[in-house]
């Protein structure tokens, strides 16, 4: 450990108050980079999303950087995030969500745009058909009672 860590880890087990101090100082470093990291997968730079925000280049290199004299307001950051096509969620620190837990988040948020987009043009074609007028391709058709409980049937005596 070098003389610098070994001099913090002092400060936060003997005097009152450092660690929490340390903790919010760790808060905004990562609220900061988060904000940097969003703006960059938009492909933005630092002008064209205070005009999008209506605040000033110099605000947004504040906000990014963590130089700001108060803490942004929540609904700055959500501003923010908007601005770049994304969403802010807080979670306890306790309930962080694993890496995996969010790349398994992302994979259902696409299946559910997917089903999203089947579930419209299925709609959209049944209105067709019931409208009278020829759809890309008909409803399927339900089986008829007699049939389902031949096919039920079969399921039950293996």
């Amino acid at each position: 450990m070098t003389d610098a860590r070994k001099f913090i880890q002092e400060l936060r087990e003997t005097k009152p108050g450092f660690k929490e101090a340390q903790e919010v100082v760790d808060a905004v470093r990562n609220v900061s980079s988060m904000l940097r990291r969003m703006r960059d997968r938009k492909g933005f730079t630092q002008a064209d999303l205070a005009k999008r925000l209506g605040l000033s280049p110099g605000r947004v290199s504040q906000l990014e950087s963590g130089t700001l004299r108060d803490a942004p307001s929540l609904q700055t950051l959500m501003r923010f995030a908007q601005a770049c096509g994304e969403t802010i969620a807080i979670v306890p620190s306790g309930e962080r969500p694993q890496a995996a837990e969010l790349t398994g988040m992302r994979d259902f948020a696409a299946q559910l745009g997917e089903l999203r987009a089947d579930v419209a043009n299925l709609v959209r074609q049944l209105s067709l058909y019931y409208r009278g007028r020829k759809a890309t391709a008909a409803p399927p058709a339900r089986p008829s009672k007699p049939a389902r409980e031949k096919e039920l049937e079969g399921t039950s005596a293996r």
